[in-house]
């Protein structure tokens, strides 16, 4: 149900794992109860930020499982990288790839929570104008 192929698979390495999203998001910094909730039910996607988290508190998954599908879900210690073809290696985002899209997910992330801000401030304008018409109107009845 999650809503890209690496939500998915984030999910299937926590089932593999058999721990629990309360676990998770109880346990890992940068995830949240309702961030699992939205992964679990495919409202929304696992973030880089929360495969970083996720991978911290658990050191034996492999990302790039994660990430592109390829390679083992969990890491050998001796051969983490020896189990990656040639072709994987080529077929990996570079570093320069990742980080466009982790600034270009940050500066979406900002751009909203400003639209956000500016809708709360028009809502709490437009709140304030219905208060002072309804005590306006309050006023009449009194007067009446």
């Amino acid at each position: 149900m999650a809503i890209n192929a690496y939500s998915e698979r984030f999910l299937q390495v926590i089932d593999k794992l058999g721990v629990t999203d309360y676990f998770v998001w109880n346990n890992c910094d940068s995830i949240s109860k309702a961030q699992m909730s939205h992964i679990r039910t495919g409202k929304g996607g696992a973030s880089l930020s929360i495969i970083e988290a996720f991978c911290n508190q658990f050191p034996q998954v492999n990302a790039n499982y994660i990430l592109t599908g390829k390679g083992s879900m969990f890491l050998d210690n001796e051969t983490s990288h020896s189990s990656l073809s040639e072709k994987d290696v080529e077929d990996l985002p570079s570093a320069e790839t990742v980080e466009y899209w982790r600034r270009m997910y940050k500066s979406t992330v900002d751009m909203y929570e400003v639209q956000l801000e500016n809708l709360q401030k028009h809502f709490d304008e437009l709140n304030k104008s219905v208060e002072n018409i309804q005590s306006f109107f309050n006023e009449r009845k009194k007067a009446i």
